[in-house]
């Protein structure tokens, strides 16, 4: 049996791994609970195999390759298992005894070869990965392989970084992916299911996904850190959206704020984030969200209008119209500006205006009849 001792220890050796100690595990029943990376996983599916990562806790999020997973909308994962402050290693173990937790597709980009799953549960021991600021060429890494030798997993080797910059290949699904990458030196076989799994720094962050590339078994390029951090501020901002449309508004602000943590200056993540707010009746705070949208995208049309919207339902009409009256100059033809600037003109009185407003509405949902000639 476990002892508490030994559970603390194994937790601790995880999340205080010096990853410089990483190394390849030999052939025994287990390994130190510090050799594989932390956070890795095996990401399975009913056709293929692959690794991925945690990268968020709290929502049970984990980040793979897109080759992984493939079209398809479901697919499991196993977990390191512990034991005594060990890892088990047998391949055969996770192959045939350990759990397999269920995980759903979140949000997909195939031109960046990632996939970002939601597990169904997450044990205790597993922490998640940080993302580094950025990475160069001869920066030392380390990588969570699938072990060559086919009898172990978990297996770990270090590298360097050999360049850095855009890439352009098709995977072995045969998708296109052109995005910006890290390209690896690494000695040696480089076994066939590691399409997903992460690369990190000496500091245990990430610096890098591997791409589901196999031009060759020794060449290993892998996605650059800003590229991911893209991916998963619009896989956030997806969830956001999402959130929103199941009327879960603080669960819609909340995604949103994490999207914002990896792209502070994306203005359709602040307009998403005002409209959770607004609905939350949170006025203030939404007007600011807005504020931060139209900053980053003047020509943002609907965060014009539904600035407007918020400005409204704090009763100053005044700003509504002006917001409106912006918007409508952006985009005449955008309805729901006409809509809130007519109630605002309403509430100030301004009847010829609110009129005219009405009358134009008409006009831009008017049916158009075409006549039919004959030959």
């Amino acid at each position: 049996m476990r002892t508490r001792t030994s559970r603390i220890g194994a937790l601790l050796s995880l999340s205080l791994l010096t990853v410089a100690s990483c190394r390849p595990a030999n052939d025994g029943q287990f390994i130190d609970a510090a050799a594989p990376l932390p956070a890795t996983v095996l990401v399975m599916t009913s056709w293929n195999q692959g690794t991925g990562f945690l990268v968020d806790r709290e929502d049970r999020l984990l980040v793979t390759s897109h080759y992984v997973i493939g079209a398809h909308e479901e697919a499991e994962v196993i977990y390191p298992a512990l034991e005594d402050g060990k890892v088990k290693a047998k391949r055969d173990y996770y192959m045939k005894q350990a759990p397999r937790i269920k995980v759903k597709v979140v949000a997909v980009d195939p031109k960046r070869d990632l996939v970002f799953l939601q597990a169904a549960s997450v044990p205790e021991e597993v922490q998640e990965l940080k993302l580094s600021a950025s990475v160069t060429a001869d920066e030392p890494v380390h990588l969570a392989l699938d072990s060559a030798s086919r009898v172990q997993l978990w297996a770990s080797r270090a590298s360097t970084v050999k360049t850095v910059g855009p890439f352009d290949f098709t995977n072995p699904n045969g998708q296109r992916v052109i995005a910006r990458m890290i390209e690896l030196n690494l000695d040696g076989k480089f076994a066939k299911n590691n399409g997903g799994g992460p690369v990190v720094n000496d500091a245990g962050e990430l610096v890098g996904v591997i791409a589901g590339n196999s031009v060759n078994r020794t060449q290993v390029v892998a996605i650059d850190p800003s590229e991911v951090k893209d991916f998963l501020s619009f896989a956030y901002r997806k969830m956001g959206t999402d959130a929103f449309n199941s009327t879960n508004y603080k669960q819609a602000v909340a995604y949103c704020d994490k999207a914002l943590r990896y792209k502070p200056k994306d203005a359709l993540t602040y307009n998403e984030r005002g409209a959770a707010l607004s609905y939350l009746e949170q006025y203030e705070d939404a007007i600011a969200a807005y504020t931060n949208a139209i900053k980053l995208d003047p020509r943002l049309v609907r965060a014009y209008r539904n600035r407007g919207s918020a400005y409204l339902h704090n009763k100053n009409y005044e700003q509504a119209v002006v917001d409106c009256t912006t918007a409508l100059k952006l985009d005449p033809t955008y309805i729901p500006a006409y809509q809130t600037r007519i109630l605002a003109n309403t509430k100030l009185g301004k009847t010829d205006a609110a009129r005219a407003d009405t009358e134009t509405i008409r006009e831009l949902t008017k049916p158009i009849y075409k006549s039919v000639g004959t030959p």
